[in-house]
């Protein structure tokens, strides 16, 4: 019986030390590397897999993964068979977005057998594998609701549009707003430029109404905490650089400035250069109202300043490096150059969004950090600093909106007049008109809810940028949305996107752009799952120039492509206008209520 006995735990034993030896092979990523089962995750290497949880998909679907993780790193994405490259920009730095497209097979059965997708990532001669999400069929359609899709356009079918048969009837309270912005915009053109050479001993004053900077890097881009100077901040020229931009097919030059920033030539004037000497910054008053939260500082020189948000993690994609999967900062800090002395006290306690306020000073390098630390994290609504009439600084943290009703958003319709924008169906349809009528319909969505609207125009005018965002800082609403239809070479382009810049406009673009994807494929293109994944072009980061504004999440949108004549027959839909301005509302209204 004892040796039985024996016989049994000597087994037991051995079948212990076998599966231990086993789970260590793979959890410590010991086994053969040909198997590529290693159940090591490295967050140094890959940051985060989107979608992370489900997919639902669609037999023959195409679908995409995209991974965060460094730009040095090989992405590999798995899934049944399929073993895809994952792709991402070239000259990428630091983390950057790499995606995989992956094809459904073609039976319900099949999809729902696919389980989740792997993702192995190798860097430095060492492979990681991570679970990604995982593969659910989606409901397909009956025959009866594949037969009641939206008609297409037929060829050679042409249309006459005229925005003047579609109008709805403006309130007289429409005209009281009208009114109230043409009173309000504080946009001023600078005075004539002319150019002055840098010689050295130089200094320069900021006279555009705000100033956007970038990096003196040339491959910089703008970042989001160089915030734009207001008119009469003053900086010491250190040179001259020039560089050209893409985006808008030209030469820039610039004056480069000794905090580390440069500015376009043409937004300043240069002056002799003067020491500023022991810069301070003293609190003259703190004052609470509704939330939100003025502070005027008294300053000897109107010094640059930046204002960043920590801790924010920023990735790069489409081109840009400050793409954001959300906003988590916990603190803003206003940065103030050439300052080594900062002083008095500011109460926050009427604050609808930070808990206190505390200077930290740098002597040596001349560096005053204002630090405002939020009462919840990402719980930010923007801000503003502007200089009043006696040159005090101004700053001014947002209040939190406290829900739709009472709440105030502007609504901008992008183009307009002389700058009619894309062009669609041999050039019968305009941008401008059909950017107009769906804001309309947002707009009337939105008073629905209480929701007080302002419309940066109410016709076909033409409306400068800087007087766009001019109006946005005269009015302070607690959004801004930039309506636009989108244009491309490619006639086959479609679908819907929304844009950020600043990381705290995040959840609104993607609030919007949920809102417009369903349209598209639940209306637009409903029931061809074979094009759900064009439609998709994101939520993504670009620094056009509605997206910088400052005092409050500002988003441009694209609805649609009015160069796809298929997509802009439904665009000049008043009853697919009023989806899409549903749509906005909807996603502006579930930002309010966040």
């Amino acid at each position: 019986m004892k040796k039985i006995r024996r016989i049994i735990i000597i087994i037991s034993v051995l079948i212990i030390v076998s599966l231990a030896a086993l789970v260590g092979y793979h959890y410590y990523g010991l086994n053969n590397p040909e198997e590529e089962t290693v159940g090591v995750i490295s967050e140094d290497i890959v940051r985060y897999i989107m979608p992370s949880d489900i997919i639902e998909a669609q037999p023959k679907e195409k679908i995409t993964v995209t991974i965060i993780a460094k730009s040095e790193a090989e992405i590999t994405v798995k899934l049944g068979t399929q073993k895809i490259s994952a792709k991402s920009d070239e000259g990428a730095e630091g983390y950057t977005a790499f995606q995989a497209e992956i094809t459904m097979p073609e039976s319900k059965l099949e999809v729902d057998s696919l389980g989740r997708i792997t993702v192995i990532a190798s860097h430095e001669g060492k492979t990681f594998q991570l679970a990604g999400p995982k593969i659910v069929s989606g409901q397909e359609m009956t025959a009866e609701q594949t037969s009641q899709l939206l008609p297409t356009a037929q060829d050679g079918e042409t249309t006459k549009f005229d925005i003047g048969n579609y109008l709805p009837e403006i309130t007289d309270d429409a005209f009281r707003i009208t009114e109230r912005l043409t009173t309000t915009r504080v946009y001023t053109p600078t005075t004539v430029y002319e150019y002055t050479p840098y010689t050295g001993n130089q200094m320069c004053v900021v006279t555009a109404a705000y100033a956007d900077t970038k990096p003196i890097a040339d491959h910089d881009d703008l970042v989001p905490y160089y915030t734009p100077l207001a008119a009469g901040t003053m900086d010491y020229v250190t040179g001259e650089s020039s560089g050209y931009n893409v985006d808008e097919d030209e030469t820039e030059y610039y004056y480069n400035l000794q905090s580390g920033r440069k500015i376009k030539r043409e937004a300043v004037q240069i002056i002799q250069k003067t020491d500023m000497g022991n810069n301070s910054l003293s609190v003259l008053s703190s004052v609470c109202d509704g939330g939100e939260l003025k502070i005027t500082l008294s300053s000897a020189w109107k010094v640059p300043y930046d204002l960043n948000y920590t801790p924010q993690e920023y990735y790069h994609g489409y081109r840009k490096n400050y793409n954001v999967t959300s906003f988590t900062a916990s603190l803003i800090e206003f940065t103030f150059h050439y300052t080594d002395s900062a002083y008095g006290t500011i109460d926050t306690s009427g604050s609808d969004v930070v808990s206190s306020a505390y200077w930290s000073v740098d002597e040596e390098n001349k560096i005053a950090k204002l630090i405002m630390p939020l009462k919840a994290q990402g719980g930010y609504y923007g801000s503003s600093l502007e200089y009043d009439a006696n040159g005090n600084t101004v700053i001014t943290i947002n209040r939190k909106p406290v829900g739709a009703y009472g709440a105030v958003v502007i609504l901008d319709a992008g183009h307009g007049g002389s700058d009619p924008g894309a062009a669609g169906l041999n050039d019968q349809v305009r941008e401008c008109d059909v950017n107009l009528l769906v804001t309309y319909a947002a707009m009337e969505e939105l008073q629905k809810q209480g929701v007080t609207v302002y419309l940066t125009r109410y016709g076909d005018e033409k409306m400068l940028l800087e007087e766009r965002k001019a109006v946005t800082r005269s009015v302070k609403p607690d959004l801004f949305v930039s309506v636009h239809s989108n244009g491309s070479e490619n006639p086959e382009s479609k679908g819907t996107s929304t844009y950020y810049f600043k990381p705290f406009s995040f959840s609104l673009a993607t609030n919007i752009y949920n809102e417009l994807l369903s349209v598209h494929r639940n209306n637009f293109y409903y029931g061809r799952q074979e094009l759900y994944n064009e439609l998709a072009d994101a939520v993504q980061n670009y620094p056009f120039g509605v997206t910088r504004i400052e005092d409050c999440p500002s988003v441009l949108i694209e609805i649609g492509y009015v160069t796809n004549d298929e997509e802009c027959y439904k665009l000049i839909d008043t009853n697919n206008q009023k989806l899409l301005g549903k749509a906005i509302a909807d996603g502006i209204i579930r930002t309010l209520q966040g």
